[in-house]
């Protein structure tokens, strides 16, 4: 069953809740002995937040120091075609200031976004912390001092803020998120198919633990969602939820070196993705300051032909067990056949002794 993440601000409500979040789910077969590449990559984008302690983000299975990639913003500000890539806009200026980076967008109304990198993991209160909830998941929580300037300037008040980080997923933690099927029988037809279900959800109450439940009962604070799904393309989409906003290829040239951030070697990247664009927005459907995301879902459906070497060994295997036996029964059906037909033609002994002992008609008239 499919659980959900969570996200909410601690400590006290916000002055300004204008929360907008980026969620990168990368299912991809790796085809490689390292496994397949399951990523999820979080971004937050949000003004000044100055009654905030914390911004916090529940994720429902373990993750430790291993899985929480850091570095995912470093490689970003140092491309600057992966910002606009991933911002869809163009670069006017960057500025880079230690670990953050200020970046000035091109458009109608010029805007600049404060990358900040430094989301490491760290003591209470000085760094990110991973706080376990046992079988029930992990909370992330990255303090509001990370973001926090001594410079008082009001430009600074209104100024957009955005961090980004990656969550290394294993085969466990996926089927959180999404589920892949089988027929049962695959193994009768000429080819093996796989149906994979992605259930993505975030702040669904009911799926839940109590313990976060209750965190989610101070208020909204999310403005808009952007939830992206990155496939092969031989992965044929089926169905989903609601229209996708966006499907386009993704350009492996450009998305390879950041796909391999968190020294992830021997992976074999497709060479071809598809990415789909998922969007919910309070803005555009209710313009109104108060109105707030209270949960996001995105539910889609692919279908896949799984081609491995296990497979074809199996498929020939089946072929050449088949073919011996056809020729072992045909043989044994022929030698059968050709016994029993041999069998009848043959004199019967009884008779030529019979024969043998009646006297001829010389032998009676000599008598």
């Amino acid at each position: 069953m499919a659980k959900s993440l969570a996200f909410w601000l601690e400590g006290g409500k916000p002055n300004v809740a204008d929360i907008e979040l980026h969620f990168n789910y990368w299912s991809l077969n790796s085809s490689s002995s390292k496994g397949n590449l399951d990523y999820l990559d979080i971004g937050v984008k949000f003004s000044c937040l100055r009654e905030v302690a914390s911004i916090n983000i529940f994720f429902p299975f373990k993750i430790d120091a291993s899985k929480y990639v850091s570095s995912l913003g470093r490689a970003v500000c140092q491309s600057d075609t992966l910002i606009a890539a991933i911002f869809n806009t163009n670069i006017r200026e960057k500025k880079p200031n230690g670990e953050r980076t200020d970046i000035t967008f091109m458009g109608e109304h010029e805007s600049t976004l404060r990358f900040h990198c430094q989301i490491e993991q760290g003591t209470p209160g000085d760094g990110v912390g991973i706080n376990s909830h046992g079988d029930s998941g992990t909370t992330i929580s990255f303090p509001m001092g990370l973001f926090r300037t001594n410079n008082s300037d009001t430009k600074e008040v209104g100024l957009k803020n955005y961090f980004r980080f990656r969550i290394k997923m294993s085969g466990d933690d996926k089927k959180m998120l999404s589920q892949v099927y089988k027929s049962k029988d695959s193994k009768l037809l000429s080819r093996l198919e796989s149906t994979e279900i992605v259930d993505f959800r975030v702040n669904e109450i009911r799926n839940l633990p109590p313990q976060i439940r209750s965190k989610l009962e101070v208020g909204g604070c999310i403005k808009c969602v952007h939830f992206f799904l990155i496939r092969e393309t031989d992965s044929e989409h089926k169905l989903s939820h609601t229209k996708f906003k966006r499907c386009r290829v993704l350009e492996k040239d450009l998305w390879d070196a950041y796909l391999r951030v968190g020294n992830i070697q021997g992976l074999n990247i497709p060479d071809q993705m598809l990415i789909y664009h998922w969007k919910e927005s309070k803005e555009e459907n209710k313009p109104n300051e108060n109105a707030y995301i209270e949960n996001f879902s995105a539910f889609a459906k692919f279908s896949k032909t799984v081609v491995t070497s296990s497979t074809i060994f199996y498929f020939a295997s089946t072929v050449i067990f088949l073919g011996l036996m056809s020729g072992f029964f045909s043989g044994l059906g022929a030698s059968y056949t050709y016994s029993w037909l041999t069998a009848s033609a043959k004199p019967n002994p009884s008779s030529e002794v019979i024969c043998k002992g009646e006297p001829t008609a010389d032998e009676i008239k000599g008598n």
